[in-house]
């Protein structure tokens, strides 16, 4: 199984020329967070990596247009997807992916999430 996922990860990534790290990182952590409870997966693991990856992917350009970095001060960090307390952006958009949300609602929960953390946003 873990070659077969591997395939499928290769095979999703060389599809999506967007890929960029931020998009990298939010991938690998909401990977990890799925296979902590596969239970909850209800389609097979190419279909939850392509949804993955296609939702990591918009998060990563929702995130350039939302959050303003000149005033941020630090290294904008993502909280890892192994935090305890579950509140983590990694966790929004597996939770978006596995309840099959639209984009609009994704990017409702991505700004939350922004806002809740107390991130500068730029002014829209």
């Amino acid at each position: 199984m873990h070659n077969s996922l591997q395939e499928t990860a290769t095979n999703t990534m060389a599809t999506k020329p967007m890929f960029d790290s931020t998009m990298g990182y939010l991938l690998v952590n909401t990977w990890q967070l799925h296979l902590r409870d596969l239970s909850i997966t209800t389609g097979g693991a190419s279909d939850i990596m392509d949804a993955l990856v296609t939702a990591c992917g918009k998060t990563s350009a929702w995130l350039v247009e939302l959050v303003d970095y000149t005033r941020l001060g630090c290294i904008f960090d993502y909280d890892h997807a192994n935090n305890n307390d579950g509140d983590c952006l990694a966790q929004v958009i597996l939770e978006s992916v596995l309840n099959i949300e639209s984009d609009q609602n994704l990017r409702k929960a991505v700004l939350n999430w922004l806002r809740v953390k107390g991130l500068p946003l730029i002014e829209a």
